[in-house]
């Protein structure tokens, strides 16, 4: 999931780049490469070693000090520094790459598109992480990358507005991973319920499991309906839509996994019921695409406007 997921998040700026030769140049070529059968993934490389969630969060970033930096030379620029837990950086061709420019600070942020296989750019390590492991999240070093002009994303200085509508556009596909881990948490327990006894029963028969697993299947259905209800407007996303659409979603799948390990007990942490990896597996996503705290932020942000406007009303 994340390993797909995690390739059209690193094509996602060349598409809302706006630039139609950016697309025929750089976009077209993936796909037809890999319409060949020749894998070509696409890395999205913005968090930092120091960073935090400064990417995803204006206040933060305002006095965040960049750590990847673009050098002027000849003909494009000179890339130096350090990204962090990049999903799928360890396989990828190629990676949108946001750097902020020399002796500027973050509101100078460009996205540049690099080869991965260009001299002065290595993957330092993959961690080893407690869930998702089919997707490697690598530590990504840049030492004199050159990138030309012509591979400047959106425009120079653009990159803060560009990755905001990337993370718009790709918080709704994490709020339906949320509602898939709930469905799996949830049909484990069910099946688990018709098959396991106790004092010569099975479980499902026992009112209290049954309000048990009541409330998970109406907490799946709930988050599924939410994301149906975002992803209507998608092709156009809002930063409130998107966020509460993430951080609602994500939190109440972990709640739902939580549900299922509670009611499988001691079997719940067995390899064997797939449980205890849906557990490991629910957490990421309430972290990547900016923390659920910096969305719940990320909606009163977009928001500000109409809620410090006391003359005028608030639907919610």
């Amino acid at each position: 999931m994340l390993l797909l997921s995690a390739h059209h998040l690193g094509v996602m700026p060349l598409a809302l780049s706006g630039s139609v030769n950016t697309i025929l140049r750089f976009l077209v070529p993936v796909y037809r490469s890999c319409q060949r059968g020749e894998p070509h993934l696409v890395a999205f490389a913005i968090t930092e070693p120091g960073a935090g969630s400064d990417a995803e969060e204006g206040h933060g970033a305002a006095a965040y000090r960049p750590g990847v930096v673009a050098t002027p030379t000849i003909g494009g620029y000179l890339l130096n520094g350090r990204k962090c837990y990049i999903s799928g950086g360890d396989l990828a061709k190629t990676a949108t790459v946001f750097a902020a420019l020399h002796s500027e600070g973050m509101e100078s942020w460009t996205c540049f598109y690099v080869d991965c296989d260009a001299p002065g750019f290595k993957v330092v390590r993959t961690e080893l992480k407690m869930g998702m492991r089919a997707s490697g999240a690598a530590e990504i070093e840049f030492t004199d990358v050159f990138v030309p002009n012509d591979r400047i994303i959106g425009g120079l200085r653009k990159g803060w507005a560009l990755n905001r509508a990337t993370l718009n556009a790709s918080r709704i596909p994490v709020a339906s991973m949320g509602v898939g881990f709930a469905r799996a948490a949830t049909e484990t327990a069910l099946e688990f319920a018709r098959r396991y006894t106790l004092g010569g029963k099975a479980l499902i028969h026992y009112q209290d499991v049954q309000l048990h697993l009541a409330t998970m299947v109406a907490e799946t259905r709930a988050i599924r309906s939410l994301v149906w209800e975002e992803a209507r407007d998608a092709w156009q996303p809002r930063q409130l839509n998107a966020s509460l659409c993430k951080f609602h979603a994500t939190d109440r799948a972990q709640h739902v996994c939580e549900m299922a390990m509670d009611l499988l007990a001691d079997h719940g942490g067995l390899h064997e019921q797939k449980l205890e990896k849906i557990f490991r597996d629910v957490r990421l996503t309430r972290i990547f695409e900016g923390t659920n705290q910096i969305n719940r932020l990320s909606l009163i942000e977009d928001w500000q406007d109409q809620l410090m406007n006391f003359d005028q009303g608030i639907g919610v």
